[in-house]
């Protein structure tokens, strides 16, 4: 086993999973050059996978104590866990790939309909889930509970939230400087202007993500970059 058992899994397990089957995928080559080995993996993430448990979920168990990085949302996880693995077993040539791709349509409905504002963080998954998700949806999903345009929407919906915030910042920021995390929202705004614009070729998004990528490397009021390592301030 690849993963240990847990009685409860939060976010972080299902990206695990969604990773260990990325790593089948993309770093050995599974259709190519070593498919046994990929069918591991996409089995042990499959595993843990169906261990989540998505019912009376209570407190996520992200790390201890919980007061450390705590959260309350995880339908996306299992939109983008479901979405990883559905990919990878269309690579494969696993018949479970449909089962997988409606198992992430559902949890994107959840999440659609779970009142969840948030944008792409260390919190939250649901743009990475809703980019590959969109790109099943046009390829077909049978029994499919949302559609491409209603994950597309969700995506320009979370641009705009930062776009309306940046235009009341004095430093144009969508992430409040007053709060945590603001590298990382940072940078999820930026990821998120990148995905949008490749699903749709709307560019409208394209200045915005760049000016929110700058500010974390430097282009800000204290002329710091943000990330360690990069930058020489």
């Amino acid at each position: 086993m690849l993963f240990p058992r847990f009685q409860r899994f939060s976010r972080w397990a299902i990206v695990l999973a969604a990773a260990a089957v990325t790593g089948s995928v993309l770093v050995h080559g599974p259709a190519r050059r070593d498919p046994a080995l990929a069918r591991t993996y996409l089995a042990e993430a499959a595993s843990v996978f169906a261990q989540a448990k998505t019912a009376d979920v209570g407190e996520l168990v992200t790390a201890f104590p919980h007061a450390y990085y705590p959260e309350d949302s995880w339908a996306d996880d299992m939109e983008f866990g479901a979405t990883q693995l559905a990919l990878a077993a269309r690579a494969l040539r696993d018949p479970r790939s449909q089962d997988w791709a409606r198992a992430a349509t559902h949890w994107a409905k959840v999440y659609l309909t779970s009142g969840d504002t948030d944008t792409l963080n260390v919190y939250n998954t649901s743009a990475l889930g809703h980019y590959d998700l969109a790109k099943l949806l046009r390829s077909g999903v049978p029994g499919a509970e949302v559609t491409e345009r209603e994950v597309v929407a969700d995506l320009r919906r979370q641009l705009q939230s930062g776009v309306d915030s940046a235009a009341s910042s004095p430093f144009r920021t969508a992430a409040s400087v007053e709060q945590f995390d603001v590298a990382t929202r940072s940078f999820g705004f930026a990821a998120t202007a990148r995905l949008y614009r490749d699903l749709t070729g709307d560019r409208r998004y394209d200045a915005f993500g760049v000016q929110q990528r700058n500010f974390t490397l430097g282009a800000n009021a204290w002329g710091t970059s943000l990330v360690i390592g990069v930058g020489e301030t």
